[in-house]
């Protein structure tokens, strides 16, 4: 019997030492191997096990990129604010207006306070496009290649690297992750970006996020929001401190052309309305002119009018053509760097987001589209 009990106050002391090893290593390494001590009958092959963690988490120390900031961007203005509040409180809110630098500086603030290490540093997008730019931006910033220690999941693709740092996904796909990591063991910091569009998805994840975090005292979460209530996210979490961010922008004229909705067919009326805009805009001098619709067929449509329109002037004056140019612009068909050489010209484009487009004489862009509003409907 003295011997049993020796036996297992031995046990217990090695599990104990052992425990206190995984302390070094990554929160999932933790959560894996401290199951196995409890159940393992061999503490020298766990021991093996506990020295290879520590070592994967020494590496990434090692490996972490080392990020660079810029001062013309408002938000880097705010660094040791955000950082500090960071640092003291577990859900900060950022508030900014859209040029602030919101998405790309974020996650550089993380890894400059050394958030990372643990786990990855989680940055959520509403969009796919907007997941897939985004990283590919901090790539760039941090002088790394993409996939390595930036990368991004989407639905159906994922570049990213089990040792990285930094990955860019869509609401959607953090979703898909709780389904099999209910507490989210693999992150160790959160930044739900755009929280200000409301959709279910962000909805869903602040309410689970808000019953995880107590569970969850290491995980750290950042809430962006452009200026639309942020003092609402802040109260949910627990009034959290909020971080107000001014945006980098230029004087704007903002003229709304209510177009006649007596027609039923709604389309062909907005597209009139689009062409008199257009015409407007052409009197006032010279730059390009950039058109936003809501599909690829609206602009086909508009392309025909405006083709019309300028056939027309072309009878009364011959030199109209050598000024008047349309692009239209999407997605597909928007591959290269665009450059209009023309006096005024007319892209035509239904995503905001066209990868590789730059407007070099952009002076006026034009919004056709009908408001869109969110309602509850009540069925009985």
């Amino acid at each position: 019997m003295l011997s049993c009990g020796a036996n297992l106050s031995r046990t217990a002391a090695s599990s104990s030492a052992l425990q206190d090893e995984l302390a070094n290593c990554l929160r999932s390494d933790r959560i894996r191997l401290g199951r196995r001590i409890s159940r393992s009958k061999d503490p020298v092959l766990i021991q093996a096990q506990i020295a290879a963690a520590r070592e994967r988490r020494e590496r990434r120390e090692r490996l972490r990129p080392v990020p660079h900031f810029e001062d013309d961007l408002p938000i880097n203005l705010h660094r040791d604010e955000i950082q500090a509040a960071l640092a003291a409180h577990q859900v900060i809110v950022v508030c900014g207006a859209t040029g602030s630098g919101k998405s790309t500086q974020l996650p550089k603030m993380c890894l400059e306070m050394g958030r990372g290490a643990d786990g990855y540093i989680g940055h959520t997008q509403p969009r796919r496009i907007a997941a897939r730019s985004i990283a590919t931006r901090l790539a760039q910033e941090l002088s790394t290649e993409l996939g390595g220690a930036i990368g991004y999941k989407v639905r159906f693709f994922e570049r990213f690297n089990k040792d990285g740092f930094v990955k860019v996904l869509t609401d959607g796909m953090l979703l898909t992750e709780l389904e099999r990591d209910r507490h989210l063991d693999q992150y160790d910091t959160l930044i739900l970006d755009e929280a200000h569009e409301r959709s279910l998805n962000i909805d869903f994840l602040l309410g689970y996020l808000k019953r995880l975090l107590p569970a969850r005292p290491d995980l750290k979460l950042i809430i962006t929001s452009a200026t639309i209530d942020p003092q609402s996210f802040a109260e949910h979490f627990n009034n959290a401190p909020v971080i107000e961010v001014s945006g980098r922008s230029y004087p704007v004229e903002i003229r709304y052309r209510p177009f006649d909705d007596s027609d039923q067919r709604q389309d062909r009326n907005l597209l009139a309305a689009a062409v008199k805009a257009v015409e407007e805009a052409e009197g006032e001098g010279p730059g390009d002119i950039l058109v936003f619709l809501s599909g690829r067929a609206r602009w086909r449509r508009l392309h025909r009018l405006l083709s019309a329109c300028y056939r027309l002037l072309e009878q009364e004056d011959r030199l109209a053509r050598r000024w008047r140019w349309q692009v239209p612009l999407c997605r597909s068909c928007c591959r290269r760097p665009w450059r209009a050489p023309c006096y005024s010209s007319s892209a035509h484009c239904h995503n905001l987001s066209s990868p590789g487009s730059k407007y070099q004489d952009h002076r006026c862009s034009l919004q056709a589209a009908s408001s869109k509003s969110l309602r509850y409907i009540w069925l009985s």
